[in-house]
């Protein structure tokens, strides 16, 4: 199976796609953002290049980011199947994660676009920011004002295509992100089981610490 979870940054997408991914035996959770963040950690060549775009609020190019991303979904993990945490962005990557999964015998299983206003945004990513100062003594090299509205931006302006075309395809979930995270999770789960997609032979609560669970897996 292969998942998909878009949403404004901010939006919830890696909370929700850990919570899926606990759901469907543990497949991996792969989040553009921290796969960039990680390369650039490591002093990596493409990561450090990728580093001069999200640093600043923009979108890394598409051919460097499909360059990064592929290495890591060619890992055995991704075998069984895996979920995207804000990838695609753009419709040519759109297109190049087609060509990449035709050549592999896979497809899209189902896109989840997680529906967030700006304003709800940009006060997480403050609350955000500010957490992790106190926590961690700085902020995120993207989540000062300036980056959060330019993506903001970024965002509005190639999201809309990409939702019309997997809508086109009859792949397209839209779900209210602002509800309380283990709703927005069991709205997932009821919406894949009416479509066959998933099956879960009894309900298992997943117990969810206000604040903890969005530290430790932010999206």
């Amino acid at each position: 199976m292969i998942f998909i979870i878009l949403g404004l940054s901010g939006s919830g997408k890696g909370t929700q796609a850990r919570l899926l991914s606990q759901r469907l035996n543990n497949i991996p959770t792969i989040s553009t953002g921290a796969l960039l963040r990680i390369k650039y950690d490591e002093n990596n060549p493409d990561g450090v290049k990728a580093e001069r775009y999200w640093s600043k609020g923009k979108w890394v190019p598409d051919a460097l980011m499909y360059k990064i991303l592929t290495r890591r979904l060619d890992e055995p993990d991704c075998y069984h199947g895996f979920i995207l945490d804000a990838f695609p962005r753009t419709l040519k990557q759109v297109t190049m994660l087609d060509h990449y999964l035709s050549h592999r015998d896979k497809r899209i299983t189902k896109v989840i676009h997680l529906t967030v206003s700006d304003e709800e945004v940009v006060d997480r990513m403050v609350k955000r920011a500010q957490d992790d100062v106190r926590v961690f003594g700085k902020a995120r090299r993207d989540e000062n004002t300036d980056a959060i509205k330019e993506r903001l931006l970024s965002h509005h302006r190639t999201i809309d295509p990409i939702l019309d075309e997997y809508e086109s395809r009859g792949l397209l979930l839209n779900v209210n992100g602002e509800l309380p995270v283990g709703e927005i999770h069991e709205h997932i789960v009821h919406e894949l089981r009416k479509e066959h997609i998933i099956k879960i032979h009894h309900r298992r609560t997943i117990r969810i610490e206000r604040g903890a669970y969005e530290r430790k897996n932010r999206s």
